[in-house]
């Protein structure tokens, strides 16, 4: 069963030509410019983590043309970054898209693969100019962490979830430093960017285990559900293509089924 309602991006098209760096700075096409973060209103976890529940599945794909890499042309820091590299703005295998964050909202209890651990250290580093993992989930209560594998100095801007707070900045002077954050209590995602370099964006989201997953390189992901859900949402966002969702059917709920969730291009 497929269930589709796409909402366009206001990227610019990924038709936009990459860009190369200018000299004495960078310069990066119009469509890696960031999405707005989304808020996250999460479905419920079952108390007491009870199993089974119907699975759904997820695919997300995109239509249209391609997403089209940006080459980097970082001249001031050819010495981390190298002199060009390419910063593939969408991961994807075909019209699968990889990295995109979806999450289930509505009155349906989900049903957590595991029991989630107390506390959890996600890490996102910065090495040879890129922040990575680009997009990765912890459970409320984690500690998000940043580490500087680069051997110089450069600041990261930190942006808490949707009206949590204000963005901090956090200074690194030399390669090895690992600053934890505060810990993170409440679900929605975390903004990460640094300030010399505008292509290095990174993601966490925070949400209870189960409510929440990320497509992997073929874009599938799943959920699995109580069957006394009556109605739910499966949301999807990316950080360059923006916006989806799908409403799940009664028939879903019950059986189970394939949802796909199109990004138009």
């Amino acid at each position: 069963m497929s269930c589709d309602r796409d909402d366009k991006p206001d990227t610019a098209s990924a038709r936009n030509a990459p860009t190369v760096g200018a000299a004495g700075g960078v310069a990066v096409s119009s469509s890696s410019r960031a999405q707005p973060m989304p808020q996250m209103q999460l479905a419920r976890v079952m108390a007491n983590g009870a199993s089974g529940g119907t699975v759904v599945q997820v695919r997300v794909l995109f239509a249209g043309f391609t997403p089209t890499d940006t080459i980097i042309g970082p001249q001031r820091l050819a010495a981390s970054c190298g002199a060009t590299f390419r910063d593939t703005l969408v991961a994807h295998r075909g019209d699968a898209v990889a990295g995109v964050l979806l999450w289930m909202e509505g009155d349906v209890p989900v049903v957590p693969a595991a029991a989630p651990p107390v506390e959890r250290r996600p890490t996102v580093r910065l090495e040879r100019c890129r922040l990575q993992p680009r997009m990765q989930l912890a459970v409320p209560g984690s500690t998000v962490q940043l580490l500087m594998e680069d051997k110089r100095t450069d600041t990261l801007i930190v942006v808490p979830a949707a009206g949590s707070g204000h963005s901090d900045t956090v200074s690194f002077i030399t390669g090895g430093q690992l600053v934890p954050l505060q810990r993170s209590d409440r679900p929605g995602v975390i903004g990460i960017h640094a300030v010399t370099m505008p292509w290095a964006r990174a993601y966490v989201a925070i949400a209870p285990a189960g409510t929440a997953a990320i497509s992997d390189a073929d874009g599938r992901a799943s959920f699995t559900l109580s069957r006394q859900g009556r109605a739910a949402t499966i949301r999807a966002w990316h950080p360059v293509l923006g916006s989806s969702s799908a409403t799940l059917t009664p028939l879903t709920l019950q059986g189970g089924g394939v949802v796909t969730l199109t990004f138009r291009r």
